[in-house]
């Protein structure tokens, strides 16, 4: 599928969805003879018509195949329909012995490009994973490696995995997949998800009780952090999350801070120690505590309000557990 090559990787267009055997045959026999494409025209004036349908235009945008075109992808994904069109049209007429009295105008003259800024990052590798399987162009944890150092490395549960049954761990990364399951005994929502890191993938489950006090972050495509336990076996080996939270957090743009107390916590003890830290946290950013056992939802004068960070944060976690803080 990819080799490498003077020290880059090539891929093959084998591996692109939903280019098949024809047109990759055609298109490399068309780029011997004629050299390479100017354009996405000269592209559908150049292959056959029958072989350059919208499906195979459309995934070698996605996947970054047409990047030396001077459009950028979101240009080209805007304008491929009618590239394709006037290939067709222009080979039709060939085939008719017709001649173009404009033959000699410029071909993109015949296309109006919307001025319109490139896809973003996130999407350009959503859709790189999509038609090829693999980022090519970065990766959606770029921005986490310094979060992920300190992290458990997925990877290291490929080889002999069993070593790690019943650790704790912190782990971090993408949830590239997730199924939403219902309890059979008390129809409680759980879910499982596929996460993974710069090193590999593992299974989490999701039980109810985490699972409520942390839906918000389980989301296709989400980057969190996960505490947990291994569960490992020769059958396998899956990820018992005990907590989920962001894996960065951008403090800066928090605008409110729930503090969720949980029926454990729900003490005069866990109460007064937890008004007496909120009166040492200096800030403006407003608070709301969720109370479970009571059904709920308080909030705070404004002399308990604070200004989150990753310290504060780990304060009021540890007193009140891992799950107690939201950030909005």
């Amino acid at each position: 599928m990819f080799t490498v090559q003077d020290g880059q990787i090539r891929f093959g267009l084998g591996g692109i969805k939903h280019v098949g055997d024809n047109a990759i045959e055609e298109l490399l026999a068309e780029r011997r003879r004629n050299g390479q494409f100017a354009s996405i025209v000269d592209f559908c004036e150049r292959i056959s018509y029958r072989v350059v349908n919208k499906r195979l235009l459309e995934s070698l945008i996605r996947c970054g195949a047409m990047d030396s075109f001077k459009e950028n992808r979101n240009q080209l994904l805007q304008i491929y329909e009618q590239a394709q069109g006037i290939g067709a049209k222009e080979q039709k007429s060939s085939a008719l012995g017709a001649v173009s009295l404009f033959a000699d105008v410029e071909e993109m003259e015949t296309i109006h490009v919307p001025d319109l800024p490139d896809l973003s990052k996130e999407l350009k590798l959503k859709d790189e994973k999509e038609y090829t399987g693999f980022y090519i162009t970065g990766h959606p944890l770029d921005a986490y490696r310094e979060e992920l150092q300190d992290a458990f490395a997925l990877g290291r549960l490929s080889e002999n995995p069993e070593s790690f049954d019943g650790k704790s761990v912190t782990v971090g990364g993408l949830i590239v997949d997730k199924v939403d399951r219902i309890t059979k005994a008390r129809q409680e929502k759980m879910c499982t998800l596929t996460l993974e890191d710069f090193t590999g993938t593992v299974n989490v489950v999701v039980f109810p009780q985490t699972y409520q006090t942390a839906h918000m972050l389980l989301q296709r495509d989400g980057v969190v952090a996960i505490d947990g336990r291994i569960d490992a076996d020769e059958k396998g080996v899956q990820l018992i999350a005990s907590s989920v939270k962001p894996l960065k957090v951008d403090y800066d743009q928090v605008r409110q801070i729930r503090i969720r107390i949980t029926p454990r916590y729900d003490t005069p003890e866990a109460s007064q120690q937890l008004q007496t830290l909120l009166k040492e946290l200096p800030g403006q950013t407003p608070v709301v505590l969720l109370l479970e056992k009571q059904k709920r939802t308080l909030t705070v004068n404004p002399s308990f309000y604070f200004t989150p960070s990753k310290e504060s944060i780990g304060r009021i976690q540890a007193l009140l557990g891992a799950n107690a803080v939201e950030l909005l």
